[in-house]
C-alpha cells in the first residue's frame, strides 16, 4: 500500500492538567513553580494534579467528545499576580465516558502541557482516491510559533486553539477568534500584599466562576468608578448623619438648665473670668461634680457668703481674659 503523504504523525506522551473554564488565575509560588517544572507539569498551582499521559491525539478525541461545540485552550500564564482563591479542579482516574462527565460536570475545559502542542498529522485519504488534505492543523502553529515554553515573563496571556481533528476550514488568527471575558459587575474589593483586587462578576458565567483579579489587570475604569462611587455616597451619607447628631447633641446642651436654675445649692467658687465682658464665678455644686460659670451679680445676690469666702481664699485676682482657680 502506498504510503500517505503529508505531515509525519507526532505521537508524544506528556503530561496535562485539567482546569475549569472561563479563568484560571492560578500563579504559584517560586517553590512551588520550580518543584512542578522539574517534574514536567510546567507553571501549575500547589501539588502536582493527576497527570494523562495520552498523546495530543488521545486527549484532543477523548476530551472533544463530551465537548464537540468549545474548543479546548492551552493558556501561559504570567508570574506574581497571585490569586490562591480559586481553587484547581483536580482530576480523579475514570474508567469511562460517563464517569469523565460526572468528574467534571458540564463545565468547558482548558488543558495546559508542559511544553507547546505538537501538530498531528492530518493527512487522510479522500473518498475518491488516495489524494491527501492537509487544510487542517490541530493547533495555531502562528500563535505557537513565538512560544516555544511558557514564559514567566510574558507581558499578556496567549493560547492556542486546539480542532477536534475533523475536516474544519482553518482559522485565519485575528482577534475575531479568541473569546474574550467582559466584566459584568464588581462584586467586592480588597487588599493583598499591597495590591487592590476586586471581585469580578463575568458576563456569560455563573456565581462559582467569579474570581479576584489585581486592579492594575482591569480595563474597565466605569466599573471600578461606579463601584467606588458608592461607598463615597455612602460615607457622606454617614457624615452628614453624624453632623446632624452632633448639631442635635449641642442644641440640646445649650437648651440645658445652669447655673441656679439647676436648682442645686452652691458650695463653692473655684474660679474666675471676664474672658466674655461680664465677670463669671465657676461655681461648684453641693452633691454634684459638674461646674457652672455663673454670672457674679446672680452670686453676689443669692449666696454672697460664697463670694466673700473665695476672696479671702485668693492670694491674688487676675483680670482681663484669665481664669482665676484654686490650688
Amino acid at each position: 500500500m502506498e504510503e500517505e503523504r503529508g505531515r509525519k504523525a507526532v505521537d508524544i506522551k506528556r503530561p496535562v492538567i485539567l482546569l475549569r473554564h472561563p479563568k484560571s488565575e492560578l500563579y504559584p509560588s517560586r517553590a512551588e513553580s520550580e518543584t512542578l517544572t522539574a517534574m514536567g507539569y510546567g507553571f501549575t498551582p500547589e501539588i502536582p494534579v493527576f497527570g494523562l499521559n495520552w498523546t495530543i491525539d488521545e486527549i484532543n478525541d477523548y476530551i472533544y467528545s463530551l465537548y464537540p461545540d468549545v474548543p479546548l485552550r492551552t493558556v501561559g500564564f504570567k508570574m506574581g499576580k497571585c490569586d490562591r482563591t480559586k481553587r484547581i479542579f483536580t482530576l480523579k482516574p475514570v474508567e469511562n465516558v460517563k464517569e469523565l462527565k460526572d468528574e467534571l460536570g458540564n463545565s468547558k475545559l482548558i488543558i495546559i502541557p508542559n511544553e507547546e502542542l505538537p501538530e498531528k498529522s492530518t493527512s487522510r485519504k479522500k473518498d475518491n482516491g488516495n489524494e491527501t488534505d492537509d487544510s487542517v492543523t490541530t493547533t495555531r502553529r502562528s500563535e505557537r510559533k513565538a512560544h516555544s515554553r511558557y514564559r514567566i515573563d510574558d507581558e499578556e496571556d496567549y493560547e492556542v486553539i486546539i480542532e477536534n481533528g475533523q475536516n474544519v476550514k482553518t482559522k485565519e488568527n485575528t482577534e475575531d477568534n479568541h473569546e474574550e471575558f467582559s466584566v459584568e459587575k464588581i462584586l467586592d474589593k480588597r487588599s493583598r500584599n499591597g495590591k487592590v483586587e476586586y471581585l469580578l462578576k463575568w458576563k456569560g458565567y455563573s456565581e462559582q466562576d467569579n474570581t479576584w483579579e489585581p486592579e492594575e489587570n482591569l480595563d474597565c475604569p466605569d466599573l471600578i468608578a461606579a463601584y467606588e462611587a458608592q461607598f463615597e455616597t455612602t460615607t457622606r451619607t454617614e457624615l452628614d448623619e453624624s453632623e446632624k447628631a452632633n448639631k442635635r447633641k449641642n442644641i440640646t446642651e445649650d437648651n440645658r438648665a445652669r447655673g441656679f436654675d439647676r436648682g442645686l445649692e452652691p458650695d463653692k467658687i473655684v474660679g474666675a473670668t471676664d474672658a466674655s465682658g461680664e465677670l463669671m464665678f465657676l461655681m461648684m455644686w453641693k452633691n454634684c461634680k459638674e461646674a457652672d460659670l455663673v454670672p457674679a451679680s446672680q452670686v453676689n445676690l443669692r449666696c454672697p457668703e460664697v463670694v466673700i469666702n473665695y476672696y479671702e481664699n485668693k492670694e491674688q485676682w487676675f483680670c482681663k481674659q484669665s481664669v482665676i482657680e484654686i490650688d
